[in-house]
């Protein structure tokens, strides 16, 4: 089983071709040439019309966008992710980053397209801009998890939190203990 989440995307990719018939690399030209404009549109057009999954649907769309696997690069898929109308976030997330990573010397971080996901064994936190501030979604083990209509099931991140101003971070501090615990 794969460790970590970029194993986890190169065993999806490494089995796509068993599952759907195609490599990654030639479902990407399936979505240029024939699939819609627009992230979320290629995605539903892969699964409705392809049967692709969900995972695999959200990788060959990202490729495409990215020309190639966006998940290879994390430093600049934060960039990315804290620029634009975000970038104001940046130095908040900057030294949240830091105060989760300085939890222990096993934590891992993850970028991603939407967040940074933060694990030891498990994820345990993930970080994700949001209107004027930062969003922590933490996996506390005294809260149930929380229900999702999106594809997983329910979502390990069982509290959330917006974090407006470095300030804010120190309220924090008990709750990340407990996650990074729990991860």
């Amino acid at each position: 089983m794969p460790g970590s989440p970029n194993e986890m995307i190169d065993a999806v990719v490494k089995n796509m071709p068993a599952k759907t018939g195609k490599t990654a690399e030639q479902w990407v030209e399936v979505l240029r040439k024939d699939g819609p404009e627009g992230y979320k549109a290629q995605v539903d057009w892969l699964k409705k019309e392809h049967g692709l999954g969900h995972v695999q649907a959200s990788l060959v769309a990202q490729f495409l966008k990215q020309g190639g696997n966006a998940y290879a690069d994390g430093g600049k898929l934060i960039d990315d992710l804290f620029s634009g109308k975000h970038a104001a976030l940046r130095p908040l997330y900057d030294r949240l980053a830091e105060e989760i990573v300085g939890l222990g010397g096993d934590v891992k971080v993850q970028p991603a397209v939407t967040m940074v996901v933060f694990y030891r064994k498990r994820k345990f936190a993930q970080v994700r801009p949001a209107k004027g501030a930062v969003e922590v979604g933490l996996a506390l083990p005294d809260k149930a998890a929380q229900k999702s209509d999106k594809p997983g099931g329910p979502d390990r991140m069982n509290v959330k939190r917006a974090i407006a101003s470095v300030g804010e971070i120190d309220s924090l501090r008990e709750e990340l203990k407990k996650a990074y615990a729990n991860g």
